[in-house]
């Protein structure tokens, strides 16, 4: 895996056990923030956008409410006033929802493969930093040997032949 994609399969694994806990920790419960023109949240196995109000809300910021009304909306304390809560409906226009186990679909398979990617054994005649197929290179009178792509220098590389296949493939 070249270098520069390295990160991203730790963004890939941090997103993916993020979804995972989300989707756990919300079965019953929707955190959301509450914004004068939208909000965003997850909840009950979705993550959930507002566009467009018709009311703007009262109490914007951060909220943890639950699921009400037979599953049509969610509704939020209010922590100024206790006892008191509001509602935002989950059927409306300009309400978005994606399930959770949609973007894992999509997550798991690319985390997969870019560990798969690192991790996946290397033939010992491949330049250990660029991949560069290093079997036609001269070594230096000193033994080692500098790989032409990128300038990494190697002690040695694998007794295979210039003309012998790489194991695994066919003549």
């Amino acid at each position: 895996m070249h270098r520069r994609l390295r990160p991203l399969k730790w963004i890939a694994l941090a997103l993916s056990l993020a979804v995972i806990s989300a989707s756990a920790a919300t079965t019953s419960r929707c955190v959301a923030w509450i914004g004068q023109s939208a909000a965003v949240g997850f909840g009950e196995g979705v993550v959930w956008w507002k566009t467009r109000w018709v009311n703007a809300p009262a109490y914007p910021g951060w909220h943890i409410g639950q699921s009400g009304d037979g599953g049509q909306s969610w509704l939020f304390q209010v922590p100024s006033l206790p006892g008191s809560s509001f509602g935002l409906m989950r059927s409306t226009a300009y309400t978005h929802e994606v399930k959770l186990r949609t973007v894992l679909l999509a997550l798991i398979p690319l985390t997969a493969l870019l560990w798969w990617g690192d991790i996946r054994p290397r033939p010992p005649y491949l330049c250990r930093a660029c991949r560069y197929d290093l079997r036609g290179v001269r070594h230096s009178p000193g033994g080692s040997l500098t790989c032409p792509e990128c300038g990494a220098t190697h002690e040695s590389v694998s007794p295979i032949a210039e003309d012998q296949d790489p194991p695994g493939r066919a003549g």
